[in-house]
């Protein structure tokens, strides 16, 4: 092969290498498809409760009561969203009077039936929007931190006494 002809290759080679390196931002690089069916698992509290009194705190509120829980939220590649909220507990948690750290927590599970949504969602990069709320996705989860989602009342229940984030994840189904 002539001196000429490889070079045209070599050439040819490192063309295709910087417009594939070119082509590929970064942001693009962590661009994860959010198509598809995703099943809520957990509800994330820093520091745990032990809201079923087995003498183990969790920080997934969700391994810690038992009620049924079959949230989906479905993406389609046509930018819907169709989403069934199944999961929506009534928790109570009051810090004792005269206590840091003991808790009386009380759950009603939502007997209401299932409640139904479709709506557009917007994808850039690693952040899924939709109704206003934005969830970062990494790799096969998607997540949303509610600030102050968690409300912790006095003993009486008459008074917001702390507040803690609530992590709200979902898996690929």
């Amino acid at each position: 092969m002539n001196f000429a002809l490889k070079m045209n290759k070599l050439l040819t080679v490192f063309s295709l290498i910087a417009f594939a390196c070119i082509g590929c931002s970064s942001e693009d690089r962590f661009d994860v498809s959010v198509v598809g069916k995703w099943e809520l698992t957990a509800w994330e509290v820093e520091g745990g409760f032990d809201i079923d009194k087995d003498g183990t705190a969790s920080i997934n509120i969700l391994n810690e009561i038992d009620c049924s829980n079959n949230e989906i939220l479905a993406f389609e590649a046509s930018g819907v969203i169709a989403a069934t909220m199944t999961y929506n507990p009534d928790l109570q948690i009051a810090l004792l009077d005269g206590t840091t750290d003991t808790y009386e927590c009380t759950v009603s599970c939502d007997s209401q039936g299932v409640i139904g949504l479709a709506t557009t969602y917007e994808h850039e990069a690693n952040k899924v929007t939709f109704n206003n709320m934005q969830f970062m996705l990494t790799d096969n989860q998607l997540s949303r931190v509610i600030q102050g989602g968690l409300k912790i009342y006095n003993e009486a229940l008459t008074e917001v006494v702390a507040t803690k984030d609530l992590t709200v994840v979902y898996v690929r189904e």
